[in-house]
């Protein structure tokens, strides 16, 4: 009887062992699909979030460039965020064109408690040419309270759009790249989004007194 429950136990675990194989095999497909999508978007043409009119979730992945006015006082605070073993929190800023805006995910900077950021020290000039890559954002965004900036939980524009003056693109900018050599936040890189890092988090190793951008790991001293 002993020996019989030895067995059971064996093949109990074996079977658990296999379905974890299968279960890791499956996530390697995911990943390998995922990459070979966003490779296939990041060819084509950068798209101009202006110019699109319809349903913009099949857009999730593609590069984007757009122009438009930075909305400093509309800015978000993604709270609680952890880079590279550094607490910190991402920086969204709302870019205008038109009657419209689209959240621009600006970059990330440390936080002693992963709630508060200098805003005032990390503004930029308001007129702006952005660079990235357009992301889905799905959630509940949950702002702690009602005062600009506001601090989320996720920077999910269809959770967000009721707090907004204007309507809100669909989707996220992550920016990929700076506008200046004097931006002092760190940039997300686009290899992260290959990597299996979600939307909604960022990858960067940051040394002491730089700045990481995308785009072949440049590293442009601050």
């Amino acid at each position: 009887m002993r020996r019989y429950g030895i067995f059971m136990i064996g093949l109990v675990a074996a079977v658990l062992f296999i379905r974890l194989g299968f279960w890791q095999l499956n996530r390697l497909h995911q990943r390998r699909a995922l990459r070979a999508r966003i490779e296939q978007r990041e060819r084509l043409d950068p798209l101009d979030p202006a110019m699109v009119t319809g349903a913009a979730d099949s857009l999730s992945y593609r590069a984007a460039r757009v122009r438009g006015t930075f909305d400093f006082a509309h800015q978000l605070v993604v709270t609680n965020r952890v880079v590279d073993e550094v607490t910190a929190v991402y920086i969204v800023t709302p870019l205008r064109y038109g009657d419209r805006a689209v959240l621009v995910e600006r970059g990330w900077t440390p936080s002693a408690d992963g709630y508060g950021a200098p805003l005032a020290a990390l503004a930029e000039a308001d007129t702006a040419t952005v660079a990235g890559v357009l992301l889905r954002v799905p959630g509940d965004a949950g702002p702690d309270g009602e005062g600009w900036p506001l601090h989320v939980r996720r920077d999910a524009p269809a959770s967000l759009g009721p707090h907004y003056p204007y309507p809100l693109f669909p989707l996220v900018l992550r920016r990929t790249r700076a506008t200046a050599p004097s931006w002092t936040l760190c940039a997300p890189c686009w290899e992260c989004l290959i990597s299996g890092v979600l939307p909604g988090k960022f990858a960067a190793s940051v040394p002491s007194g730089a700045m990481s951008f995308s785009q072949g790991s440049l590293w442009i001293p601050a």
